[in-house]
């Protein structure tokens, strides 16, 4: 993560580099950004990480999301 970046906003960037990409496709930025947000999920932004991966149609990202809350706990995830 960058350095003068807390989480969040690390995350927020990315979120909007997502949809930057898929609404101008640059598939290469949308498989990044899809790559980085997988390997960083957690019970705090798998939700919304998932919603936007459904939004736009970020199949592989949305299975990630799927697997990560069915190997967690579901009622930390519901909890978010």
């Amino acid at each position: 993560m960058g350095d003068d970046l807390d989480g969040d906003d690390y995350e927020d960037i990315l979120w909007h580099l997502l949809a930057a990409a898929d609404r101008y496709d640059v598939d290469r930025l949308n498989l990044m950004c899809q790559s980085i947000l997988s390997k960083n999920l957690s019970m705090e932004n798998v939700a919304t990480t998932l919603a936007l991966a459904d939004h736009r149609n970020c199949d592989q990202l949305k299975e990630v999301c799927i697997e990560f809350i069915a190997m967690n706990d579901m009622n930390a995830f519901v909890a978010t």
